[in-house]
C-alpha cells in the first residue's frame, strides 16, 4: 500500500491528495450520513467518508432487542484483494469513529 501512495504521489506531483478532498466535498456528505462507495478499490474515499460521517453516525433505528443501529459508510467492491487492503486499512481507523463496512 506505501508503494501504492509513493507512486500516486509521484505521478500526480501530489494532486490526488487535492483531488480526493474535492470527490469527498463534491458528495455532500455530512455528519450522520449513510454513505456507499462503489468500486471503493483499497478504501480511501471511504476511510475518508467515515470521517466526514463521524462517530457512529446518526441513530436511524431500533433492532428487535432495542439495540441502536447507526448510518455507516459501505465500501463495495468486485476485486476481493482490494476489500482485504481496504479492511485491513478499516482497523487504523480510532475506536471511536464510524467504521466502514467493507463488502464484496
Amino acid at each position: 500500500m506505501i508503494v501504492l501512495a509513493q507512486l500516486n504521489d509521484l505521478l500526480s506531483l501530489g494532486l490526488h491528495r487535492v483531488w480526493k478532498r474535492t470527490a469527498i466535498a463534491w458528495t455532500g456528505a455530512s455528519q450522520g450520513d449513510a454513505v456507499l462507495d462503489v468500486c471503493c478499490g483499497s478504501g480511501d474515499l471511504a476511510l475518508r467518508l467515515a470521517t466526514v460521517v463521524g462517530p457512529k453516525g446518526k441513530e436511524k433505528q431500533r433492532d428487535c432487542r432495542g439495540k441502536a443501529q447507526h448510518n455507516e459508510v459501505t465500501g463495495l467492491d468486485f476485486a476481493a484483494n482490494q476489500l482485504v487492503t481496504a479492511a485491513s486499512r478499516e482497523r487504523e481507523l480510532p475506536a471511536a469513529w464510524s467504521r466502514p463496512k467493507i463488502t464484496c
